[in-house]
C-alpha cells in the first residue's frame, strides 16, 4: 500500500496543478485512484498467484534421462523435473528445504554419476519416499513425480515343444504388475529377484498406505506404464471423451469418461504384445519425438536360492491398500496399455532436423500450460479437462491419452489440485483418530449388545465359549 501511494504522488500532484475547476480535478483524482486500486487488486489473482507457503507439505520429485543406458535415451525427463521442482516451490508454496529432486543429468547435459546422492538409484528414490511419508499427519501434503521411462513386470513363460507359452488359467487372469525404471535400471535387483532395478506399483504402495485419513496425496507419472502407481479403482480416460465434445470452455462432467481399474491381466498383456510385434516394421525415425515406454525391456524373474529372499521377496510382492479418506489422486500420462510421449514445442520444431534437447513429456507440457492458464487454481477435474485439450491440439492427441486416477473417498471435481485439506477438515480427522483410538483401547473388539453373545465382557459373566469371530446364534449377534 506505501508503494502504490508513492507511485500515485506526481500523477496527483499534476492534477491538483491542471486548471480545472476543482470538481473536475476531485472527480479526475477518483477515476485515477479507483483504476490504481482495481490494477493493484488484480495483481496476484488474475495473474501470477503464488500460493501461502505450506509447511507440512513435501515433495520428491524423480526425472531419468538414462544418457549412460544405450538405447534408452531419454532427452526431456530432466527438464520436466526440475520444470515441476520449480512450480511446486515458486508458485505452489512448497518450502525449499522439503522439497527433494533426483536427476540422472545436469541442465547443461552432464551426467550425474551414479555414486551422487542426487543421482535417481532405486535405493535412492526408496530412501527419499520413506522420507516422504514419514511422520506424516492429517491435513500435509506430500506429491510424487516421475518423470522417465516405465515397463511391465513380464515373467517369462514355459516355452512348449511347439514354442507356445504354457501358462494355467489362474496366472493368465491375473493382474500385471507395472513398475517404473529407476536411474540403474540395468542392473539386477536381487533382493526383490528382478532382472532390473523399479519402483514398482506394489512397491510403492507400500510407502502410501502409511498416510493416514486427511493427509493429500499427489502422483504426477510421465512415463508409459504408470496408470496402477496409485492404488485406487477410479479413473478418468481422455480416450472416452467424445471427440465431439468442446474442451475449451468451463470442465463439465462427463460420466463417459468414468472407468473402474488402473491394472490388466498378464494375457492381454501378452496378447497386445504379441499383435504389436505381427504389426511393427522397420522404426521410423521422429525428429519431433519420441516415447516413453519400455523399449521392449520387460522385468523378469531372477531366480536365487535362499529362504531369507524368499521371504523378502513375498513381502515386497505384497499390493497394500489405501485408506479410503486419504485424498489421493494421480495423472499419468497413459492409461493401462497406452503410449506416452515426449515431443518438441511447436514454436521449436522451425528448425531442421529437429532439436532432440528440446523434448519435453506431453503430460508435464499439458499439465504446467494448464496450472499458468489457470493461475495455479482450480479442481483436479479442471486441471485434467484443461489438460486434455490442450493434449488434442498437439500431433499425438489421437494416441496418448491422459488420465486421473483417484481415491474413493475424494471427489476431483471439488478438490483444489495439489491442495491440503483445511485446517477445519484437518482437525475434524485429527478428533476422529483420537476417538477411534480411545474406542479400540476400550474394547473395539466386543460388541456388547446383550449378557448372553459371545464376544460381551460384563463383569462377573462367565468367559464366551465360542471361539471370537465364530458367532453365537444369539438374535442380535452379529459376529458371523
Amino acid at each position: 500500500s506505501s508503494d502504490l501511494s508513492n507511485s500515485c504522488l506526481p500523477p496527483l500532484r499534476a492534477m491538483r496543478n491542471a486548471g480545472l475547476a476543482e470538481w473536475e480535478k476531485e472527480e479526475r483524482i477518483e477515476r485515477y485512484l479507483d483504476k490504481r486500486f482495481e490494477d493493484s487488486a488484480c495483481r496476484g489473482i488474475t495473474h501470477g498467484y503464488v500460493r501461502p507457503r505450506a509447511e507440512r507439505s513435501r515433495a520428491l520429485v524423480v526425472g531419468c534421462n538414462y544418457p549412460r543406458r544405450k538405447g534408452m535415451r531419454l532427452w526431456g525427463a530432466c527438464a520436466d523435473a526440475r520444470a515441476w521442482a520449480s512450480a511446486l516451490r515458486n508458485r505452489m508454496g512448497l518450502p525449499e528445504e522439503n522439497l527433494a529432486l533426483l536427476t540422472d543429468e545436469e541442465a547443461d547435459g552432464t551426467p550425474v554419476e551414479d555414486s551422487s546422492p542426487s543421482f535417481p538409484s532405486q535405493r535412492a528414490v526408496q530412501e527419499h519416499l520413506a522420507w516422504l511419508t514419514r511422520g506424516v499427519r492429517p491435513g500435509d501434503f506430500v506429491a510424487f513425480v516421475f518423470c522417465g521411462r516405465g515397463t511391465l513386470n513380464l515373467d517369462d513363460a514355459e516355452q512348449g515343444e511347439d514354442g507356445e507359452d504354457e501358462e494355467d488359467e489362474d496366472e493368465a487372469e491375473s493382474t500385471l504388475e507395472e513398475g517404473l525404471l529407476c536411474g540403474d535400471f540395468d542392473a539386477t535387483d536381487w533382493l526383490h529377484g528382478r532382472s532390473m532395478r523399479l519402483l514398482t506399483a506394489n512397491l510403492a504402495s507400500r510407502y502410501w498406505a502409511a498416510l493416514p485419513k486427511g493427509s493429500s496425496l499427489t502422483l504426477v507419472v510421465d512415463s508409459e506404464h504408470g496408470c496402477s502407481m496409485l492404488p485406487v479403482m477410479r479413473r478418468l480416460d481422455s480416450a472416452r471423451l467424445p471427440q465431439t465434445l468442446q474442451l475449451d470452455g468451463d470442465a463439465v462432467p462427463v460420466l463417459e469418461a468414468m472407468v473402474f481399474g488402473v491394472t490388466r491381466s498378464r494375457a492381454d498383456a501378452l496378447r497386445d504384445r504379441a499383435a504389436a510385434a505381427a504389426e511393427q516394421g522397420p522404426p521410423e525415425a521422429e525428429p519431433h519425438r519420441s516415447d516413453r515406454g519400455s523399449k521392449e525391456n520387460w522385468a523378469k524373474r531372477q531366480w536365487v536360492p535362499g529362504d531369507l529372499f524368499w521371504q523378502s521377496s513375498a513381502d515386497m510382492q505384497e499390493r497394500f491398500e489405501l485408506k479410503s479418506e486419504v485424498q489421493a489422486f494421480a495423472f499419468t500420462a497413459a492409461g493401462p496399455g497406452g503410449r506416452a510421449f515426449e515431443a518438441e514445442p511447436q514454436a521449436s520444431r522451425a528448425q531442421r532436423g529437429g532439436r532432440p534437447s528440446a523434448r519435453r513429456g506431453l503430460l508435464t507440457q499439458c499439465l504446467l500450460r494448464a496450472l499458468e492458464n489457470m493461475n495455479f487454481q482450480g479442481s483436479y477435474y479442471a486441471l485434467w479437462w484443461r489438460a486434455v485439450s490442450y493434449l488434442r491440439k498437439t500431433d499425438s492427441g489421437n494416441e496418448q491419452h491422459f488420465q486421473l486416477t483417484f481415491n474413493d473417498g475424494t471427489d476431483p471435481t471439488c478438490r483444489e489440485a495439489f491442495e491440503p485439506v483445511g485446517e477445519a477438515e484437518a482437525q475434524a480427522y485429527i478428533k476422529r483418530a483420537e476417538l477411534e483410538i480411545g474406542v479400540v483401547d476400550d474394547g473395539a473388539q466386543t460388541h456388547r449388545l446383550h449378557a448372553g453373545c459371545c464376544t460381551s465382557q460384563f463383569p462377573g459373566s462367565e468367559p464366551p465359549s465360542a471361539r471370537l469371530g465364530s458367532g453365537c446364534g444369539g438374535g442380535d449377534c452379529v459376529v458371523m
